[in-house]
């Protein structure tokens, strides 16, 4: 059985990757942006960066701010969601 330190040592692990994974496509994203300065990957880029901090603002808000657990949710699908609204505000920006 896993004790709650392992589970909490693998979720760290697991954010730390998906926040290097997508601070790289931000990385990737913002480069396009450079060659081919076109608002849509912009607003993608600032979607999937809103994305990326959303994987780990439960955490910060929970255990960084001290905010009860049911805050912390709250403020994640609240980013999550932002995230996502920009990500389809970039398929149809002109």
């Amino acid at each position: 059985m896993v004790d709650a330190e392992q589970v909490e040592l693998i979720l760290v692990l697991l954010k730390f990757v998906t926040v290097l994974m997508g601070f790289y496509i931000v990385f990737l994203g913002y480069k396009a942006y450079r060659k081919q300065p076109h608002g849509n990957l912009l607003w993608l880029t600032i979607g999937m960066g809103i994305l990326t901090v959303g994987a780990i603002s439960e955490g910060i808000a929970y255990q960084g701010l001290g905010w009860a657990i049911e805050s912390s949710h709250v403020f994640e699908a609240i980013v999550t969601l932002v995230g996502f609204g920009i990500l389809v505000y970039s398929l149809f920006a002109k």
